[in-house]
């Protein structure tokens, strides 16, 4: 349904909001964790008193493009300046310890245990999609590398203990929590980034140099479309096709997927440098098998498997 009248407030709200940061920046341009009324500052890193890195309104002003390129850019190189945010690739949300919590750094609170320097993993989803803004992919597979570690031996838990290199929980016989699957599912997303606006998808191909085509067995999702995108070549977007068609919505990278001239069901393809597009190609889109043979599990893993995860009824 449109709103105008809404739509104004909110982007007036967005606006004087952006322009609030100004006071949060430093003069490295980087973001502060917050601002006392006396005028405080915390998280200015290297200063004598709380003198810490934030890392999650600077990645997430990254990832949801708070901010612009150049700004981004000089977060990411602070961040990377900085060996103690990142002691196992997976990001932290401090270095070095608070020196502003109301309890004493010690037990659920000591430093790389908890809020206080341990790793949550819906703030590495966030960096991952930072790292593919910024063309960081390398950064992006030393943290998969190391989610990997705990996949393998059933141990996706949230937090991380041991600044990002310990399971929360290692009592139990398996761990999994939900947040770990924020990294992978940003992987995906980092690819195409993918904008949401009221009435048209985004897309910006942040595809590596080392990966010749991309293509995606599941949809993304936008409003009641299906859309399965795939990708041939590396550069500048050259040539899109949708369905077989030939799309000439794009510019500057950007390719605009008006909700308004998109089928119900879209097969995108985008082309890239080199790479020929050309009408009447379509993307697969096949299903990825739903058959899985349990029997190779530990008896305890097998059972939360198949009573926890899959659907009633799944075989």
């Amino acid at each position: 349904m449109k709103n105008d009248g809404a739509a104004q407030q909110y982007r007036q709200q967005c606006d004087s909001a952006r322009h609030g940061l100004d006071q949060l920046a430093t003069s490295e341009g980087y973001l502060i964790r917050s601002l006392d009324p006396d005028g405080i500052r915390h998280g200015v890193y290297g200063a004598e008193k709380h003198g810490y890195f934030e890392a999650s309104p600077n990645h997430d002003a990254v990832a949801f493009r708070v901010v612009d390129d150049a700004s981004a850019e000089r977060i990411l190189r602070k961040i990377e300046s900085i060996p103690g945010l990142r002691p196992f690739s997976f990001i932290l949300p401090n270095y070095p310890s608070y020196d502003d919590m109301y309890e004493e750094p010690a037990g659920l609170w000591e430093f790389g245990t908890w809020v206080n320097g341990g790793h949550w993993s819906t703030c590495e989803a966030r960096m991952i999609l930072a790292y593919s803004r910024t063309g960081r992919y390398e950064d992006c597979r030393k943290s998969m590398k190391h989610l990997l570690t705990f996949a393998d031996r059933f141990r996706m838990d949230n937090p991380l203990t041991k600044f990002g290199s310990d399971v929360y929980q290692p009592e139990e016989a398996i761990n999994l929590c939900y947040d770990s699957f924020g990294p992978a599912a940003a992987l995906v997303r980092g690819l195409f980034e993918y904008i949401y606006k009221a009435d048209e998808l985004i897309l910006i191909p942040h595809i590596p140099d080392t990966v010749h085509s991309v293509e995606q067995h599941f949809p993304i999702r936008f409003g009641e479309k299906k859309i399965f995108v795939s990708a041939a070549g590396n550069g500048a977007v050259s040539s899109v096709v949708i369905n077989g068609k030939q799309y000439s919505n794009f510019k500057d990278g950007l390719i605009h997927l008006r909700y308004d001239e998109l089928p119900d069901e879209a097969s995108v393809t985008v082309y890239l440098g080199g790479a020929a597009g050309s009408a009447g190609k379509t993307n697969r889109r096949e299903r990825l098998p739903l058959s899985f043979d349990l029997s190779s599990l530990p008896e305890c893993a097998t059972r939360v498997l198949s009573s926890a995860i899959f659907p009633v009824g799944f075989k």
